[in-house]
């Protein structure tokens, strides 16, 4: 069984607070030997499961969505690489996961919807494309895939600063300044970077929500970011929310103009 660097940690910098007396979203941090996590309550019963997982040289964090099932006592199994789970020494009353609840978990009323998606922050890595001639441009994505509706094409010397959040399969979700459009994060095929040595990669879990009004969205978690006009969706949405950044949620939709794309959205517009 490998060492965990860090047992078990409220990690402050990507710390995400309980959303229900039902659920709780924490981050743990284990060795990157580790390939997977999971509890188990001491009736037997998997109380969790990856929400998110992001990898450095050192670490993996791993946010994990906990459900309180009711039961005293939870331990921790990490899987090694040949796919066994083993059981180690870290056992914690599953109270200590919930601290503001003091009694099981109430069942699901019908008609009331909590937030179910982490908040997260990515750190941005300064990455650099390689150059092209004058008259040749990177094609973005709304998405990690063809599949997504374009997100602009651009030349590389236009490009004024470029920071990588995360890798999605062959797909860098980058943070980019341009001269003509200003700031965007857009995504853009792996083999346009010198290097990502540094940069994690993830599998996003998307969670259920919708629009409470029309709005327009924007490229990125904030107003400093280009707004998305084509994007445009209307009131009662579907929605796939990955995570939420700086008031902001990360989501996937389909849009009547450009078909399935991600884009930013402020989160009091969700629900």
């Amino acid at each position: 069984m490998k060492k965990w660097i860090l047992a078990m940690v409220l990690v402050v910098l990507l710390a995400i607070p309980p959303m229900a007396l039902s659920e709780s979203y924490l981050v743990f941090t284990t060795e990157p030997a580790v390939y997977g996590l999971m509890l188990m309550d001491d009736n037997g019963e998997v109380i969790s499961s990856v929400s998110a997982k992001k990898e450095t040289a050192t670490a993996i964090y791993w946010t994990l969505r906990i459900r309180n099932s009711g039961a005293a006592y939870a331990t921790f199994y990490e899987q090694d690489s040949h796919g066994n789970w083993m059981k180690t020494d870290l056992t914690y009353e599953l109270s200590f996961f919930f601290p503001d609840s003091e009694t099981p978990a109430p069942a699901p009323t019908a008609g009331v919807a909590a937030a179910a998606w982490p908040e997260m922050e990515y750190e941005s890595i300064t990455v650099s494309v390689y150059p092209l001639p004058e008259d040749k441009r990177y094609q973005s994505r709304c998405g990690p895939s063809r599949t997504y509706h374009g997100a602009g094409a651009y030349k590389s010397y236009k490009i004024e600063s470029i920071q990588a959040l995360f890798i999605e399969g062959d797909y860098v979700l980058a943070d980019l300044s341009y001269t003509t459009v200003g700031n965007r994060r857009v995504y853009f095929q792996t083999s346009i970077f010198h290097s990502l040595k540094w940069v994690p990669s993830v599998s996003l879990e998307g969670y259920p929500a919708y629009t409470l009004e029309t709005l327009t969205p924007r490229f990125g978690p904030g107003m400093k970011y280009d707004s998305f006009d084509q994007a445009q969706i209307g009131q009662g949405t579907p929605l796939q929310v990955f995570f939420e950044e700086n008031g902001w949620v990360f989501a996937e939709f389909d849009c009547s103009e450009l078909g399935i794309v991600r884009a930013w959205i402020p989160v009091e517009q969700v629900q």
